[in-house]
């Protein structure tokens, strides 16, 4: 009867967090999960005006034997793997520098970052 006990002050204690937790969660299925379902399940249909039918994996295979697609995927990748790294040690190199200056020059800096998200 005890651990009973100590379970429903428990369970009442959390309810109201998830309570809140519940319509980020709900607007989070409705528009983000639901439509990638949604798609991932259409793109196994040839689609037409009037009907639909299910080919399976045939608009990926299609996709993959398309040269403009191949050429844009090689280029993507290229681009991200070019540029990311560059970015990331460019933005390090900025942040040891920044960080060894002043106080004035750290606070001026954290204000600039900040100051978007606050106006």
């Amino acid at each position: 009867m005890q651990s009973n006990n100590k379970l429903l002050v428990k369970l009442k204690k959390i309810t109201p967090g998830y309570l809140f937790l519940l319509p980020a969660l709900i607007f989070f299925v409705l528009f983000v999960i639901y439509p990638m379902i949604n798609a991932l399940i259409l793109s196994l249909y040839k689609v037409r005006l009037q009907s639909r039918s299910f080919i399976g994996f045939g608009n990926y295979v299609a996709l993959f034997k398309d040269q403009n697609f191949m050429k844009s995927l090689y280029n993507t990748v290229l681009l991200v793997l070019g540029n990311v790294p560059l970015v990331l040690i460019f933005s390090f190199f900025i942040s040891v520098v920044v960080y060894n200056k002043s106080e004035f020059i750290r606070s001026f800096t954290r204000a600039a970052f900040y100051f978007p998200a606050v106006s």
